[in-house]
C-alpha cells in the first residue's frame, strides 16, 4: 500500500493553507484540539518560528516521512480524515458520518486496508490531541484536570471538553466567535453574530475586544473598537468558536459586553464532555473558578 499521493495531497493543500481540508472526524470530543493544533501549525509555517518548514519540503521528496513526524503526521492524519468524512445537514444540525471506500485506490487500497487505516489513525490522532493538551498544561494549575485520571479510554482517549477548551484558549493569538441566531423554536434563523478577539500577552483580559459585526447586519451596525489591531488578524489562522442561540431577543451588543473567556467556557461547559460510552458525564468542580456555575 503506496501512500505517497495521499501524503502529498496533504501537504500541498496545507501549503496552500487550505484549512478546512483538516477538519478531521475521529469521533470523540476532540474537534476543537484539532482545530488548535492545525491553527498553531500553521501559524508556525507562515512566519517559519519552527522546522516545520523544512520538514515538509523533505517529506514531499521522501513521503515515509511523515510517520515519525508528529506534526506531519497530524496534518496527514486531518486530512485523511476529513477526504473520509461526509456531512448531511437538517435544520441547524450536522450530521458527520466516517467512509473509509472514499480511500479505497488511492495507492491501490482496498477495502479492507482502507478500514484499518481510518481505525488505526482515528486512535493516533485522538491520543496524539490528548498529547497536545497536557502539554499546553503542563505547568499550570490545569494541568491535574487533563492528566491520566481524567483520561477516559473507551474506543478514543479522550479528555473532558471544558478543561481540555481552557487549556487551549489561553495559548490562541486570534479567536473569532461565531453565534448563529435562531427564534426560541430553531424553526425561524435570524443571523450570525461575529466577534473578534486577540491575545494581549499584557492585557487584563488576555484576549482584547477588537471588532463585531451581524449578518444580515443588525440596526446597530458593526461595532467596532480598536480596530487599527485587526489588520493583524489579516491572512493568519484563526481559533473560531462556533455556537448557536435560541433567542429573539439577543443583540449583538449582549455578546461584546460577555468576557470572551465566560462566553467560551459557558458553551464548554454545556457540550458533552465525553463521547460514546461517556456520554452524559458531568464535568467536575472546577475550584480554578471557585463557582461551577460561573465558568
Amino acid at each position: 500500500m503506496n501512500l505517497s499521493f495521499l501524503v502529498k495531497d496533504a501537504l500541498y493543500a496545507f501549503q496552500n493553507m487550505e484549512l478546512e481540508k483538516f477538519d478531521a472526524l475521529v469521533g470523540e470530543n476532540a474537534c476543537q484540539i484539532r482545530a488548535a493544533q492545525v491553527s498553531e501549525l500553521a501559524r508556525n509555517y507562515l512566519e517559519k518560528k519552527s522546522s516545520l518548514y523544512e520538514n515538509i519540503r523533505k517529506c514531499l521528496e521522501q513521503p515515509t516521512l511523515y510517520q515519525s513526524d508528529p506534526d506531519l503526521f497530524t496534518l496527514v492524519a486531518a486530512y485523511t480524515l476529513t477526504i473520509t468524512k461526509t456531512q448531511t445537514t437538517v435544520g441547524y444540525i450536522v450530521r458527520e458520518r466516517t467512509f473509509p471506500s472514499a480511500l479505497v485506490g488511492v495507492g491501490q487500497m482496498s477495502k479492507t486496508a482502507a478500514k484499518q487505516l481510518v481505525e488505526g489513525t482515528k486512535r493516533q490522532l485522538a491520543q496524539g490531541s490528548v498529547d497536545y493538551v497536557q502539554n499546553k498544561a503542563k505547568g499550570t494549575k490545569l494541568q491535574f484536570f487533563v492528566s491520566p485520571p481524567f483520561v477516559k479510554k473507551d474506543s478514543l482517549p479522550m479528555i473532558p471538553c471544558y478543561f481540555g477548551i481552557k487549556a487551549l484558549l489561553k495559548e490562541q493569538p486570534y479567536v473569532v466567535v461565531k453565534c448563529n441566531q435562531y427564534n426560541e423554536t430553531f424553526q425561524s434563523f435570524i443571523g450570525v453574530h461575529t466577534l473578534l478577539y486577540i491575545f494581549k500577552p499584557s492585557g487584563k483580559p488576555k484576549h482584547t475586544f477588537v471588532a463585531a459585526f451581524s449578518k444580515p447586519a443588525s440596526s446597530e451596525g458593526v461595532i467596532e473598537e480598536k480596530g487599527s489591531v485587526l489588520s493583524e488578524m489579516m491572512n493568519m489562522p484563526v481559533f473560531v468558536v462556533e455556537g448557536y442561540c435560541a433567542n429573539d431577543q439577543l443583540q449583538l451588543s449582549d455578546l461584546v459586553t460577555l468576557p470572551l473567556k465566560k462566553m467560551v467556557l459557558m458553551n464548554a461547559a454545556q457540550h458533552m464532555q465525553y463521547a460514546g460510552t461517556q456520554k452524559g458525564e458531568e464535568i467536575p468542580f472546577d475550584p480554578l473558578e471557585g463557582d461551577r456555575n460561573a465558568a
